[in-house]
């Protein structure tokens, strides 16, 4: 039926799992209206202001610079994945020396898909990088948030397409009908015009 090319699985699988995430994000990818109001909530949270001050000028001008490179990039990344992964949204601390006290140097976002909870308060993360290599990643070098945390996962939430998802699924179902059913694409009917005769049919 048409159902069959509704890009997404009529189930995006059990909470929580790595698989049950990518299908989250295929929805955000396959569904424009429920991408659009993912991308408006990220922009309007990229867009927020905020305001440095300190005691030390130099240090403050520092952090300003710093946050000011590509910031609103990464906030929309963030955002983002907070609104359509479980597993939430990563960011690395980039510091100095491996130290907990040591310079912040910057901020790195980090896949979800990459990235495994531990339930370990000092190694509370384990980043898989593009070569397959597992990183350890202590409290003060990583930060992460998730939509209505679960503690059965150390953190896993459940995100705003998780929550979504049937209405997402019936609505591409609804569109892929109406679409084949305007333009002719994949007929799922025949209808018999006056006129023709069986022979004519055979």
């Amino acid at each position: 039926g048409y159902s069959s090319l509704v890009p997404l699985n009529a189930d995006p699988g059990e909470w929580w799992s790595t698989a049950r995430d990518i299908q989250l994000k295929r929805a955000y990818r396959a569904d424009g209206l429920f991408a659009s109001a993912v991308n408006i909530a990220a922009t309007r949270v990229a867009a927020q202001g905020y305001e440095l001050d300190g005691d030390v000028g130099l240090r403050t001008r520092k952090a300003r610079e710093m946050l000011g490179r590509g910031w609103v990039n990464l906030v929309q990344k963030l955002a983002r994945d907070y609104c359509i992964q479980d597993n939430g949204a990563f960011l690395e601390i980039v510091r100095a020396t491996k130290a907990a006290g040591s310079k912040v140097l910057g901020f790195v976002y980090l896949d979800p898909a990459r990235c495994y909870r531990t339930g370990d308060y000092e190694r509370p993360v384990i980043y898989a990088d593009r070569l397959g290599r597992l990183h350890e990643m202590r409290a003060h070098q990583v930060a992460e948030f998730s939509d209505m945390p679960e503690d059965e996962f150390f953190g896993v939430g459940m995100c705003a397409a998780s929550r979504a998802y049937r209405d997402i699924y019936l609505h591409l179902s609804a569109e892929t009908y109406i679409r084949e059913k305007i333009t002719g694409g994949r007929p799922q009917a025949l209808d018999i015009v006056t006129g023709i005769s069986p022979d004519k049919i055979e």
